[in-house]
C-alpha cells in the first residue's frame, strides 16, 4: 500500500466507508489510525499477536484498540496508529489516556524487529507528542518485568524505570 506524501504533522483522511482517520508523519515513519475495516491493519496485528512475545507480553491487540476507540470519544489523546516504515506497514502504536495517565503501548511485526526500529520509533513519538500535546509533562510505558528486549528499548530512548513495571519519560 502506497502512503500518499504529506507536508504537515496531522491531518485527517478518509477511509473506503467515508469515516474519518487521523494521520501523524514522524522523520522516519508515517502512522495511519487503525482501522477496523483494513484487512491490512488487522494482518499487521495477527503478525505480531502470532509470536510467542506477541501473545505473552502484548495480549489481544484487538481488544486494546477497541477500548482506545471508546475512549477517543472522551479525549484526543487515545488513538492507535498503524505504523509504516519505507510504505510498509511494519507495527501498530498507541497513545491512551486512563488513570491519569498517558500511556504508550507498541508492538513490531517479526519482519522487523532487530533492525533499531523499535527504538527509533518510540524515540520519534514521544518527541511528538510532546511536540503536539503541551499539556502532556510525563509519558508511561507498562513493560512486563520478562520482557527485557522492550526494557532495554525504553531505556535506550530515555525512560526510566519508576517500579516493577512503569518507565516514564518526562517533558524536557
Amino acid at each position: 500500500m502506497k502512503i500518499p506524501s504529506h507536508n504537515f504533522l496531522c491531518k485527517l483522511c478518509y477511509n473506503k466507508t467515508g469515516d474519518t482517520m487521523r494521520t501523524l508523519e514522524l522523520e522516519n515513519f508515517f502512522l495511519l489510525e487503525f482501522d477496523f475495516q483494513n484487512e491490512t491493519h488487522h494482518n499487521v496485528l495477527n503478525k505480531i499477536e502470532s509470536t510467542k512475545e506477541g501473545k505473552h507480553f502484548l495480549g489481544n491487540i484487538n481488544y486494546a484498540i477497541t477500548k482506545i476507540n471508546q475512549r477517543k470519544e472522551k479525549t484526543p489523546y487515545n488513538i492507535a496508529y498503524i505504523v509504516y516504515y519505507l510504505d510498509d506497514p511494519m507495527g501498530y502504536i498507541s497513545l491512551t489516556y486512563f488513570d491519569n495517565a498517558y500511556q504508550i503501548s507498541y508492538g513490531i511485526t517479526p519482519e522487523y524487529r532487530g533492525q533499531y526500529l523499535g527504538s527509533l520509533l518510540l524515540m520519534e513519538f514521544s518527541d511528538k507528542l510532546f511536540e503536539l500535546f503541551p499539556e502532556i509533562e510525563k509519558l508511561t510505558l507498562k513493560i512486563n518485568d520478562l520482557n527485557i528486549g522492550s526494557i532495554k528499548l525504553a531505556e535506550k530512548v530515555g525512560y526510566e524505570k519508576q517500579d516493577k513495571e512503569t518507565y516514564t519519560q518526562r517533558r524536557m
